[in-house]
């Protein structure tokens, strides 16, 4: 309200308060008018009207007044209530009195709107007739801004007011913020997973969920549950946040529907060549992506991680099952196996790593090796100066307690089917270990006339080398200190026995005394005792002995053919092992000072050494012809690492003859063909009595036929080369019934040398109604390992039709003793090795072929075959002698 007295001085009276009102009125003449006609419509209310009609009529009588004092007012601009927005600066509000005597002085202004200010108020006051407020609000609501207006500055002087400047403020729209976001997330398949996102803003947000970018109709709340997942809901999850101010999208989430793996393509089998590259391919699917893991009979495969399996240059042994395992968090499948089988493909030798030169201390052991790769697996053969060691056929050679005599020059020859390789040569050098003094030729007692020359020799081992002291009767001989000792100019004082001593480190040794005995006349060399001939084997020590005379005693040289032999200047001459080169013509020159005397010749016969090893000395088929056109056909390999030369071979075809043994039904008329590879280099009917076939037949062992009419038939061929060879038994005519195969290797146990040619395979194929006898005889002085083996599954790889289900295999020695037998063969390690040693072919490992190998003594022994409960079909019965 008004101060009555801030409005009334100046004016020397007082007015009462209607009188002030109208005052106010007439300070603005239209103001008069307006009020008039909101009378004159009834816009105001009766009450107000007719207390302003009173005040006009007294406002005419105040002429005076109404010139002198105006009408007082309030102003402000724009006008009360002023709408703003929180951080939005508002337009600038102004604000005065008009009206009065005279203009107001100053104003305090208070409870301001936060964010807003009074231009030039200290502590609220503003001095001036008029104020400003401005600024940007920071919070929202409605505010009371109280303004009272003073005489004079500084907030003196009568008031005018308070008046009030009302301010609505309202909040600033602020777009969606989000402060949580949905989060990733895996989840099971049937499982529920939540995703929850939260946005700030003004207004509220409204929330809209999206997958892939699609609007999921329904989805408008802050939190989206998904219910009994499938694959189907995995994809990528957001959150649209929108009000007025705009909106917002939360970051993405992943939801991933787990999914246990499963094999959609599985590994196929092979059969792969060695040293050819295996590939194995599998597929799975699964959520996460499966890792892989191959397996190889069902152990894991380091590194074999991915979908696609490689081997590169595949051997016998990576044959097997193999499988691929998938897994991902969920779980993991198994693929279906695929079996892998590995020929072995032919493939000449090849050294991979050579032997190497090698110094030993004598006594110690020494190794030579060789690493060398081949199919089939090649064999080995050692030699020394390019003579064969005997039995050394392994991949390394092995010297115990060598010595000097096993230094030279070494070198391995390898061999297969394929071709020949040999190794570089290498050197063995054997260096003495310590050793005290050996006399190994002792100083020879001489006789001699006066005059002459005499020299005394010893000879001397030990390491270090020994010094040497001549003696005189047991006294040092200054200066005597040689192998010779020299007695120069002979006279009779110098007759005496003379001895040498030597010493090392490691001790003395005397050697035996040599009298020297002094005569007059010379004598010239006569021999008592010539050498006589000798006829060894190789490997055997040998010695050659003379027996002469003469004065003074002469000196000896062996020759051989005639050239000397180096050293050899003793009446004996021994050969500690002769070897064939050694074989010759030897003779003694003896000589002295009366002359000189040649000793008769003895000739030195040498043979090859004898093969130790066992050996396969004969094979026998027992079983039938059933059939008019039936053909028995048996095959045999002659060979051996490291033979030579040919064979004599006895064949026969027994059938007549069985019936001494009380065979029935035995075959009438069996007739024989047999060749050397594809070439028919014998055959024969009725064998007649032939006196060499009846000789041979006494020299193997064979049983005697029944009689020299008998229509059995036989072939002895002195002559068969090394190789494949293969018997055909057929009944003449079309004769049916039971025969006996028989091959026998007719070389004499007397001449078997380590390079002759064995039987080393033998094998039939046959359809049996019931089962079939394989004989066979191991010869020799030591146990020989064999392979048996009875394929009937194995042949349908072959195109063979009517195969023996399941062959059963059983090796019975002479005394009727099962000594081996199998039904499943099974895969084994032993018997891989061994198919690979004799270049037999590959079985799979889960065939039901039946085999053995198994190490026999010298004798006699059948290998039975037979079906599953007497089961018939075809069946390749194979023996193999295992080097």
């Amino acid at each position: 309200m008004m101060s009555c007295r801030f409005s009334c001085r100046g004016y020397g009276r007082k007015l009462p308060v209607p009188a002030l009102l109208l005052i106010g009125l007439l300070q603005r003449t239209p103001a008069v008018h307006v009020v008039a006609r909101w009378i004159e419509r009834g816009s105001l209310p009766a009450a107000t009207s007719a207390w302003l009609r009173g005040a006009l009529a007294t406002a005419a009588t105040l002429g005076s007044i109404q010139s002198l004092a105006g009408a007082t007012q309030f102003v402000v601009s724009p006008a009360s209530p002023i709408s703003a927005t929180v951080g939005t600066a508002i337009s600038p509000v102004v604000f005065t009195v008009t009206g009065a005597a005279g203009v107001p002085g100053s104003y305090r202004v208070s409870n301001l709107p936060p964010g807003l200010t009074a231009a030039g108020a200290v502590n609220g006051v503003i001095n001036g007739f008029s104020g400003t407020i401005s600024g940007t609000p920071t919070a929202a609501g409605t505010f009371a801004t109280s303004v009272l207006a003073f005489q004079f500055a500084n907030a003196t002087g009568d008031t005018i007011g308070p008046n009030t400047i009302t301010f609505s403020i309202s909040a600033a729209n602020a777009p969606p913020v989000f402060t949580t976001q949905p989060a990733t997330q895996s989840v099971a398949v049937g499982g529920s997973v939540t995703l929850v996102g939260v946005a700030s803003g003004t207004p509220a947000p409204t929330y809209q969920w999206r997958k892939d970018g699609a609007a999921l109709p329904g989805a408008t709340t802050s939190t989206l549950v998904l219910a009994n997942v499938q694959p189907a809901d995995a994809g990528t999850y957001t959150l649209v946040a929108t009000n007025s101010a705009g909106s917002a999208t939360s970051n993405p989430a992943v939801l991933t529907v787990v999914v246990a793996p499963v094999i959609t393509g599985h590994p196929v089998g092979q059969t792969i060549t060695t040293g050819r590259d295996l590939t194995l391919t599998a597929t799975a699917s699964g959520t996460p992506a499966p890792t892989y893991q191959w397996l190889r009979n069902g152990a894991p495969i380091a590194g074999a991680t991915n979908a696609v399996f490689t081997r590169t240059n595949v051997q016998l042994f990576d044959a097997g099952t193999y499988q691929l395992v998938a897994t991902n968090s969920a779980g993991s499948a198994t693929s279906n196996g695929a079996v892998v089988t590995v020929v072995p493909a032919t493939v000449a030798p090849v050294i991979l790593q050579q032997p190497t030169n090698q110094t030993a201390v004598a006594g110690q052991t020494v190794t030579f090796s060789v690493l060398a790769s081949g199919s089939p697996l090649p064999a080995y053969s050692w030699k020394k100066e390019g003579v064969t060691i005997a039995g050394a056929t392994a991949a390394t050679l092995t010297l115990a307690n060598v010595q000097a005599g096993d230094e030279g020059r070494y070198a391995v020859t390898i061999a297969n089917s394929a071709g020949t390789v040999t190794s570089s040569t290498v050197t063995l050098v054997v260096t003495p270990a310590p050793a005290a003094p050996v006399i190994t030729a002792q100083p020879i007692s001489q006789s001699t006339t006066f005059g002459q020359n005499v020299t005394f020799s010893v000879a001397v081992t030990g390491t270090p080398g020994p010094t040497l002291q001549w003696r005189k009767d047991g006294i040092d001989i200054a200066g005597a200190t040689n192998s010779t000792f020299a007695v120069n100019n002979v006279q009779a004082g110098d007759a005496a026995t003379y001895s040498v001593v030597a010493t090392n480190a490691s001790g003395s040794v005397a050697s035996q005394g040599a009298a020297l005995a002094v005569s007059a006349a010379p004598v010239a060399p006569a021999f008592s005792a010539s050498p006589t001939a000798q006829s060894i084997t190789a490997g055997q020590p040998v010695t050659l002995a003379v027996g002469v005379t003469g004065v003074p005693s002469p000196a000896l040289q062996w020759t051989r053919d005639g050239r000397p032999i180096a050293g050899a200047t003793a009446a004996t001459f021994t050969l500690a092992s002769a070897q064939p080169s050694d074989a010759g013509s030897y003779a003694v020159t003896a000589t002295n000072v009366a002359g000189t005397a040649t000793s008769a010749a003895a000739v030195l016969t040498v043979d090859a050494p004898l093969y130790a090893g066992g050996r396969l000395v004969n094979l026998s088929i027992l079983t039938s012809l059933d059939s008019a056109d039936e053909v028995l056909t048996v095959g045999a390999v002659v060979g051996g690492a490291g033979t030579e030369g040919t064979k004599p071979l006895l064949v026969r075809a027994v059938g007549p003859s069985l019936a001494q043994f009380g065979l029935g039904n035995v075959l009438a008329d069996p007739q024989l063909e047999f060749f050397t590879a594809a070439t028919m280099t014998g055959a024969n009917d009725d064998w007649r009595g032939d006196a060499a076939l009846a000789d041979a037949f006494a020299r193997v062992g064979a049983f005697p036929l029944m009689a020299a009419t008998s229509r059995d038939a036989a072939i002895f061929d002195p002559t068969v080369r090394k190789g494949d060879t293969s018997v055909r038994i057929t009944g003449v005519r079309g004769a049916i019934g039971t025969v006996i195969a028989e091959l026998y290797d007719a070389t004499p146990n007397a001449v078997f040398a380590a390079t002759t040619p064995r039987l080393i395979n033998a094998s039939v194929l046959k359809r049996i109604s019931n089962s079939l006898t394989l004989g066979f005889v191991i010869g020799g002085a030591t146990p020989t390992a064999v392979l048996v083996r009875a394929i009937g599954p194995s042949l349908t790889d072959f195109g063979v039709a009517g195969a023996l289900a399941n062959p059963r295999l059983e090796v019975v020695d002479g005394s009727g003793r099962t000594v081996a037998a199998n039904d499943d063969w099974g895969g084994g390690g032993p018997l891989v090795d061994a198919f690979g040693r004799v270049g037999a072919f590959a079985l799979g490992a889960t065939t039901r072929d039946a085999a053995v190998v198994v190490t026999l003594p010298p004798g006699s022994y059948t290998a039975q075959v037979a079906g599953e409960g007497s089961a018939g079909g075809t069946v390749l019965v194979e023996l193999y002698e295992v080097p």
